[in-house]
C-alpha cells in the first residue's frame, strides 16, 4: 500500500466517524443588500490537537464551499481539545457572480476566529465567532522534546540541552532578595505578634535559621536530635568524650575532631562555594549538593510566618518612613476610591462638609463644595489616560454614571473600545483631537418623551470622533432605535443636542450597515456638525407623525444648522422627520446615493423649511422628495441622475431663488409645485413634467436637451421662462395643453422663438417644432419688428381675422388684439403705446388698452 493510499484510508475513517465526533456550524452568507452569495471558506486549526474521542486534528487548512448563501461545516470541538486553548482561523471569499440579475462581488473577509463547543445540534456562526483569537502560549513544548521517563511528585520539566526531563526545582538560576515588605526596608526586626518557629511545620522546608538550629539542639524542637556514641549532647553543646586527639570524623562531618568540617547534610554533599550576601542554602538537583542560591522573585506567601489578611502591628513603618512615590493601588482599599478620592473625602470628612463655593459677581450665593464639584466630572478623575492607545471605556462609563451634569474628555486623544451610553439629562464633551470609539449611544425612552442627552465637541474643525475598525454599527445613535424606527412612536429622543463635532465613520474599516448619525425623536438640535465616510447614510433622522402625541405643537421641529455630510456610502441625509424641521446652511457632497432624501409615509413625516441648502456631485442626484417642504437658496445639482426629483404622492414644494442642474435638472411627478430659480446645464430635460404640474418661474441657461418635457404632464402648468441666450436645445417634448400658460423670452433683439401663450389662446409659429395646437382664442405677442416667421390664428368668436402674415405686417383688420413687448419701437401695432402694452384694432386705429 502506498503512502497516498494510506492517507486516503485515514481520511475515510475520520469521515466515517465525524458525525459522532464533530459539531456542525451553519449560517447564511449574504452581502449588505441581502443577496445570497456563493463562495468558499478556508478553515484551519491553529495547531495540532487531540479531540476528546482521541482522534487527531492537524493544522492543515480545509476548504468548505457554500452556494446560495448556505454554509455548513462539521468541526472537531475545541472545548475538550488537548492541549487546551485551541481555536479555528477562518477566512472566506466570494468571486464575481450574478445574483438576481445583477453583478455582485468580489468580497473577502477574515480572518475570523471560532471556538467550537461540543454540541449535538447545529450551531449558528454567530455563536462560535469571537472578536479576537485567544492568547497564545509564550513558549511551546513539542512532543518529540519530551523525555519519556517517569516524574516524581513536585518535579517540573527541565531542559538538559536536547529534551525536557523531570527534575526537582532548581532555584539557583538567579533572582533576588525581597527588597521591601509592606513598605518596610532595611534590616528586618521581629515584631510583636510574629509567628514563632514552633508554629511553622517543618514539612519539606529545606532552609534553616539559627533559631531553628539552636531550638533543635536544645531539645525545644518537636523532634529533638539524637546522637549515637561516641557523640553526646549537653544542652546546646555536642561532645565526643571517647574521641581521641588524633581521631577523625567521616560522613556529614569530616576531619579531625579538633578541626572538623561539615561536608554534608543527611548524607547529601555540601558545596564548598562561599555564599554571597542575602543568599540561602538550598538543594540543587542538577548539582546534587547543597549550595548557596539566590531565590528568584516570587509571590510572598507569608511574612515572618504570618499568612492570611495583613493587619497593622505595633512597630510597623509609617508612611513618612517610606521613600519614593506610592501608587494609588498600593494604598489600603479603605483609604480612598482612586477615581472618587475627593468626593470620598467630602463624604467622610466632617470638617469638609462645611466647605462652600461662591462664584464671583453680584448675587452669587454659597453652594456646597461637593455640589459644585459635581457640576461636571472629567474622565481623568476616573482613570482615563487619553494617550491614544489605552482603552478608556471603563473610565468613561464610570464618569457618565456619576450623575454629573457634564462629563468632560479633553486634554488628550481617547480610545473607547466599548460602546458608551450618555444618560438622560447628561452631556459628554470631547476636546480637540482625534478620539476613536466603538460607538456612542444616547439614552432615550419608548414610553415617554424624556430622552434628553447632549454630545458636544470643541468645534468641527478641532474635534474628530472616529469609528473604530470592525465596529460595524452606527457611530452615534440611541439605545432603543431599533424598537422606535418605523413604529410611528411619539417618543424617543427629546431636545437632544449634538454640536461642534466631525464624525468620521471610517467606512473602509466596516463590513456591515453603519450610519454616521442615526436618530429617532423630536426637538433635535444639530449644529456645526460634519459627517463623513459612513458605510451607509451620513445622517438619518426620523420621527412619527405625532397623531397620538399629547401636545402636537410642542417641540416637533428639528433645528439643523451648519451641517456637512460627505463621502458617505449611501445618502448624505435621509430625512424622515421630525416634521416642520428647519435646515440652514447645509452642504451635502459626493455621497453614494442622494444628497438629501426626504420621505413621508404612514409611520413617519419628513417635511420642513430649508434655507441655503447645497447638494453637489451625489451619485443618484441632488434632492429626492415624496413629501413637501419650502425653502430659499436651495441648490440641487448633479452630474448624473436628477438635480431634484419630486416623486409621486408628494405634497406641495415651494422653492425660491433656487438652482437645479443635472441630466434632468428638475422632474415633477406630483401636481401643484411652486418653483422659482435657475435651471442650468441639463442634457435630457431642463424641466420634466412626468405626472405633475408646476407654477414655475425660471431662468434657463445652457440646457442642451428639451427645455420642457410635456410627455406625461398632468394638470395645468404656468411657466415664465427667460434666458439671455438663444435656445440651445429643443423647446418642447410633446405638446402643452390648452390649459397651460407659457411665457418664453429667449435671446436678445433679433432672436427668434420669442412668444407668450395664454390659457385661452395658443400661437402657431412657422418653423417651430413641435407646434402648439391652434385654438379658437388667440393672443399673439410680438416682441419687436425683427421677428421672422408666420403666425396663424383665429378670432375670439371663431371667425378668421388674421391671415398668415409676417411679424412686421400684422395687417389692419378691426377687432385684432395684440400684445407688444416693445410697442414704442413698432409703428404699426400700438404706435401710441409703450413697452408692455395691449393693443386693440378699432375702426382702423390701434388703441393701447393697458396704458
Amino acid at each position: 500500500m502506498t503512502i497516498k493510499e494510506t492517507r486516503i484510508i485515514l481520511l475515510l475513517l475520520a469521515a466515517a466517524s465525524a458525525a459522532a465526533q464533530t459539531t456542525t456550524v451553519t449560517g447564511t452568507i449574504t452581502d449588505p443588500a441581502g443577496d445570497l452569495l456563493s463562495g468558499s471558506c478556508l478553515i484551519q486549526a491553529v495547531g495540532p490537537f487531540s479531540a476528546a474521542t482521541g482522534w487527531r486534528v492537524t493544522g492543515a487548512p480545509m476548504v468548505v464551499p457554500f452556494a446560495g448563501g448556505l454554509f455548513s461545516a462539521a468541526l472537531a470541538p475545541t472545548d475538550s481539545a488537548t492541549p487546551s486553548g485551541q481555536y479555528y482561523r477562518v477566512t472566506c471569499s466570494v468571486p464575481n457572480q450574478t445574483v438576481s440579475g445583477r453583478a455582485v462581488g468580489p468580497y473577502s473577509w477574515g480572518p475570523r476566529y471560532w471556538l467550537v463547543p461540543t454540541n449535538t445540534t447545529a450551531l449558528d456562526i454567530g455563536t462560535v465567532e469571537i472578536t479576537s483569537p485567544p492568547p497564545s502560549p509564550s513558549w511551546k513544548v513539542l512532543w518529540p522534546q519530551m523525555d519519556q521517563g517517569g516524574a516524581a511528585l513536585g518535579q517540573v520539566p527541565q531542559w538538559n540541552g536536547s529534551s525536557w526531563m523531570p527534575s526537582n526545582i532548581n532555584v539557583s538560576g538567579g533572582g533576588g532578595a525581597v527588597s521591601s515588605v509592606f513598605g518596610r526596608i532595611g534590616a528586618v526586626v521581629a515584631q510583636s505578634g510574629d509567628y514563632t518557629t514552633t508554629q511553622v511545620p517543618e514539612g519539606t522546608n529545606q532552609y534553616f535559621t539559627n533559631a531553628r538550629a539552636l531550638s533543635a539542639l536544645s531539645g525545644l524542637y518537636e523532634s529533638p536530635l539524637t546522637f549515637s556514641a561516641p557523640l553526646s549532647r549537653a544542652g546546646n553543646t555536642i561532645t565526643c568524650p571517647l574521641c581521641g586527639a588524633g581521631a577523625t570524623l567521616n560522613g556529614d562531618v569530616t576531619g579531625p575532631t579538633t578541626a572538623n568540617t561539615v561536608a554534608g547534610l543527611q548524607g547529601r554533599a555540601l558545596a564548598a562555594t562561599a555564599p554571597a550576601d542575602a543568599q540561602y542554602l538550598g538543594w540543587s538537583a542538577s548539582a546534587s549538593k547543597w549550595q548557596p542560591i539566590t531565590l528568584p522573585p516570587a509571590t510572598v506567601l507569608s511574612v515572618f510566618g504570618r499568612t492570611g489578611a495583613v493587619n497593622a502591628q505595633a512597630g510597623d513603618y509609617a508612611f513618612s518612613q517610606i521613600s519614593g512615590a506610592a501608587a494609588w493601588a498600593q494604598l489600603p482599599a479603605s483609604v480612598a476610591n482612586v477615581t472618587n478620592n475627593l468626593t470620598d473625602m467630602l463624604d467622610r470628612g466632617a470638617a469638609l462638609q462645611n466647605l462652600y463655593f461662591q462664584a464671583n459677581g453680584t448675587g452669587a450665593i454659597n453652594r456646597g463644595a461637593r455640589d459644585k464639584l459635581r457640576d461636571f466630572m472629567h474622565v481623568r478623575d476616573f482613570g482615563a489616560l487619553g494617550d491614544g492607545a489605552t482603552d478608556d471605556s471603563a473610565a468613561f462609563t464610570a464618569a457618565l454614571a456619576s450623575g454629573a451634569k457634564e462629563v468632560r474628555a479633553d486634554g488628550g486623544n481617547y480610545v473607547l473600545a466599548s460602546v458608551v451610553t450618555i444618560p438622560k439629562g447628561e452631556a459628554l464633551y470631547f476636546g480637540a483631537g482625534t478620539h476613536t470609539v466603538a460607538g456612542i449611544l444616547l439614552s432615550d425612552s419608548t414610553t415617554d418623551p424624556t430622552g434628553v442627552g447632549k454630545l458636544y465637541c470643541a468645534g468641527s474643525g478641532l474635534t474628530t470622533i472616529r469609528l473604530a475598525n470592525g465596529s460595524n454599527r452606527d457611530l452615534v445613535s440611541q439605545v432603543n432605535f431599533s424598537s422606535l424606527t418605523g413604529a410611528n412612536s411619539p417618543y424617543g429622543l427629546f431636545r437632544s443636542e449634538i454640536s461642534g463635532c466631525t464624525f468620521d465613520a471610517n467606512k473602509s474599516g466596516q463590513a456591515a450597515v453603519s450610519y454616521g448619525i442615526r436618530l429617532y425623536g423630536h426637538g433635535l438640535y444639530l449644529h456645526d456638525v460634519t459627517v463623513q465616510n459612513a458605510y451607509s447614510d451620513g445622517i438619518y433622522t426620523e420621527w412619527g407623525i405625532d397623531s397620538t402625541y399629547a401636545s402636537p405643537n410642542t417641540d416637533l421641529e428639528g433645528y439643523f444648522t451648519e451641517i456637512r455630510s460627505m463621502f458617505n456610502g449611501s445618502n448624505g441625509w435621509t430625512f424622515r422627520g421630525p416634521h416642520d424641521s428647519t435646515f440652514t446652511n447645509v452642504v451635502l457632497y459626493k455621497n453614494g446615493g442622494w444628497g438629501l432624501r426626504v420621505e413621508t409615509s404612514a409611520a413617519y413625516n419628513g417635511n420642513g423649511h430649508i434655507s441655503n441648502l447645497n447638494t453637489y456631485l451625489n451619485s443618484n442626484g441632488g434632492i429626492y422628495s415624496n413629501s413637501s417642504f419650502d425653502g430659499t437658496q436651495v441648490e440641487a445639482t448633479s452630474s448624473v441622475g436628477w438635480g431634484m426629483l419630486i416623486d409621486t404622492g408628494s405634497g406641495t414644494h415651494n422653492l425660491h431663488a433656487s438652482q437645479f442642474a443635472g441630466p434632468i435638472a428638475l422632474e415633477i411627478r406630483a401636481p401643484a409645485q411652486f418653483i422659482s430659480g435657475n435651471v442650468v446645464n441639463s442634457t435630457a430635460a431642463a424641466i420634466k413634467l412626468n405626472g405633475g404640474s408646476c407654477n414655475c418661474t425660471a431662468t434657463m441657461v445652457n440646457n442642451t436637451g428639451y427645455q420642457i418635457d410635456y410627455t406625461s404632464a398632468v394638470g395645468a402648468s404656468i411657466f415664465f421662462v427667460e434666458s439671455p441666450n438663444a435656445i440651445p436645445g429643443t423647446m418642447f417634448h410633446n405638446t402643452p395643453s390648452q390649459a397651460d400658460f407659457i411665457f418664453f423670452a429667449f435671446g436678445g433683439s433679433g432672436a427668434t422663438n420669442r412668444y407668450v401663450a395664454l390659457p385661452y389662446g395658443t400661437v402657431h409659429v412657422a418653423g417651430w417644432s413641435p407646434q402648439f395646437p391652434q385654438s379658437n382664442a388667440v393672443m399673439a405677442v410680438i416682441n419687436d419688428g425683427s421677428q421672422v416667421g408666420n403666425i396663424t390664428a383665429t378670432s375670439f368668436i371663431g371667425s378668421p381675422i388674421l391671415t398668415p402674415v409676417s411679424f412686421g405686417n400684422l395687417g389692419t383688420t378691426n377687432n385684432s388684439l395684440v400684445y407688444c413687448t416693445d410697442c414704442g419701437s413698432n409703428a404699426k401695432p400700438c404706435a401710441g403705446g409703450g413697452s408692455g402694452s395691449l393693443a386693440f384694432r378699432n375702426n382702423g386705429v390701434w388703441e393701447c388698452l393697458s396704458k
